[in-house]
């Protein structure tokens, strides 16, 4: 009966990865709708061509399912891109650039105007400094600046924008230790962590303009043949609306899981976990815009770095930033635990994963679920015992496989020789975790090839081999980034592989992904991008 259908498309005569139960690879899929309707042979997929089937010879190119990125600031990525200036090193080299690019800003928006800016990175320029208050101050007295390191934890501000929001000698006490940087009993104006995400509280970001940007960033992602990304926070509310509407007037094609996150305390964070609760949000949304995942924060970043270990950095006696004390920790995971849904923290280091793992083992304990597939966002710096217990309790870990080329050297130099197990894939594999890659965009691009060529041979940027004997095997790295991507938010029996039923999700490559070395991986192209059954990008 099934092969009276005839397809909407027939791809055929290709290297179709399944990324199935038995990572099969066959040559030919047919698309009805929006689903899946063969997959298999040559032959058998003639029976699906009828008088209006669009086929594509594939000519041996490769097809996968379309990837998911597990862990990205969406929203964060179109506003940067569209809305703020962009001060990465590329533009803005060492300070005078950096200022020049401040005083055309300043120049170009009304007094009292916040100005947003993007990108720097104090290591990878000439003063290996970033820029202070007083600094900032004698270019911009009457603007407030907003002005955000590229790991988005760190961001630098003037006088008028930390009088805005409330930030002074005596009111830093307000925050954890360190998060408010001071010098010779003055604010330096470098905010870290939750003193730093308080300040977006008081920006200017207009939803019109978010809206628009949301469609334009959508379409760069599908070029890489990413058709699902679990957006890791960005704008709150603002966000959310942005999202319905760029969707509802379809500018936006890709399929989104957007978090709820609050990073300004315990207190915030309870009572807006409870509101959502009170409304069902965990049951709201669709196949395109997916809600439920209710995110934290515990530590900093790795690259600054500000992530809580338990050894003291090598570069310093430094270990870490918390933004949550352990206790503060337990009483927000036992809130979404206890309410059925998906608890997500963003946990680099290992001593905030230890929080992060124990809070989860006293909710489970406390309220005992099946399959509750808690996230452990990052997860860093993972050791044996934690990875036994992660397992044990089915959390998913999320690694940002590609900041082993973009960090890696700093990585030495802050951690030593804990840098060669940093994101430690192949023991993932080991323990059967399911975890699930994720670019952690705008940090890098959202081209999953380049996170795959990093998870099957660990190089930093000048190709010093960073844990090799953490690579995996390339059908291990997309099925992190397809399938276990898919399983991350409770959709693996609809899409994430390419099989008959599931949702016509797919990418074609110009190359042979799995006999390619990773240098080689970095330089193939997506030629077609399906989501939903229709085709949404092209070359």
């Amino acid at each position: 009966m099934g092969k009276l259908l005839k397809a909407d498309y027939v791809f055929k005569n290709g290297k179709v990865i399944t990324v199935n139960s038995n990572d099969d690879v066959v040559s030919a899929v047919a698309i009805l709708d929006n689903k899946i309707i063969y997959v298999g042979n040559d032959v058998e997929a003639e029976e699906y061509i009828g008088e209006n089937t669009k086929v594509y010879d594939l000519k041996n190119k490769t097809l996968t399912p379309g990837f998911i990125d597990s862990h990205q600031h969406t929203a964060h990525t179109a506003a940067w891109k569209n809305m703020f200036y962009n001060l990465d090193p590329s533009f803005a080299p060492n300070k005078e650039k950096m200022f020049e690019i401040i005083k055309r800003a300043v120049k170009e928006t009304p007094p009292g105007k916040w100005i947003l800016f993007w990108g720097y990175d104090e290591m990878r320029m000439e003063e290996g400094e970033a820029p202070t208050s007083k600094e900032l101050d004698e270019i911009a007295p009457d603007n407030p600046l907003l002005i955000g390191r590229f790991c988005g934890h760190v961001g630098s501000f003037n006088s008028k924008a930390l009088e805005i929001g409330n930030i002074n000698i005596n009111t830093a006490k307000d925050f954890v230790e360190g998060q408010v940087a001071i010098n010779d009993g003055q604010l330096t104006g470098q905010l870290y962590e939750t003193a730093y995400y308080h300040m977006w509280n008081f920006a200017d970001i207009d939803v019109d303009k978010l809206i628009r940007a949301l469609g334009i960033e959508s379409g760069e992602i599908l070029k890489y043949g990413v058709t699902t990304t679990h957006d890791a926070g960005s704008y709150g509310a603002t966000t959310y609306y942005a999202y319905n509407q760029a969707i509802k007037n379809k500018s936006y094609k890709l399929r989104v899981a957007p978090m709820f996150f609050n990073l300004l305390g315990k207190e915030n964070v309870i009572r807006d976990i409870k509101r959502y609760i009170d409304v069902g949000i965990g049951c709201l949304g669709n196949e395109r815009l997916k809600y439920g995942i209710m995110k934290i924060m515990i530590d900093g970043s790795s690259s600054s770095p500000s992530c809580a270990v338990s050894i003291p950095y090598c570069h310093d006696n430094g270990t870490g930033i918390l933004s949550m004390l352990p206790e503060e920790v337990e009483e927000v995971a036992l809130v979404i635990h206890k309410a059925g849904l998906q608890a997500a923290a963003h946990c680099i280091g290992d001593r905030a994963a230890e929080i992060w793992i124990t809070a989860i083992e006293k909710a489970q304990k406390a309220f005992p679920r099946e399959d509750s597939r808690h996230r452990i966002e990052h997860c860093g710096m993972a050791n044996s015992d934690q990875i036994k217990r992660i397992k044990d309790l089915g959390m998913i870990p999320t690694p940002n496989t590609r900041f082993l080329y973009l960090n890696g050297e700093r990585y030495f130099k802050f951690f030593g020789e804990r840098a060669n197990s940093l994101f430690p894939c192949k023991s993932w594999v080991d323990a059967g975790v399911k975890a699930a890659i994720g670019t952690d965009g705008p940090i890098v691009s959202s081209n999953p090839l380049l996170g795959l060529s990093s998870a099957i041979d660990r190089r930093t940027s000048v190709g010093n081999p960073i844990g090799p004997e953490q690579n995996i095997t390339i059908l291990e790295a997309i099925r992190m980034y397809t399938y276990n991507g898919a399983y991350a938010t409770f959709e693996e029996d609809i899409k994430g592989s390419i099989e008959v039923g599931k949702l016509a999700d797919l990418a074609v490559f110009n190359g042979d992904i799995l006999e390619s070395t990773a240098s080689e991986l970095e330089k193939i192209d997506c030629l077609l991008t399906m989501v939903d059954g229709e085709v949404v990008y092209h070359k």
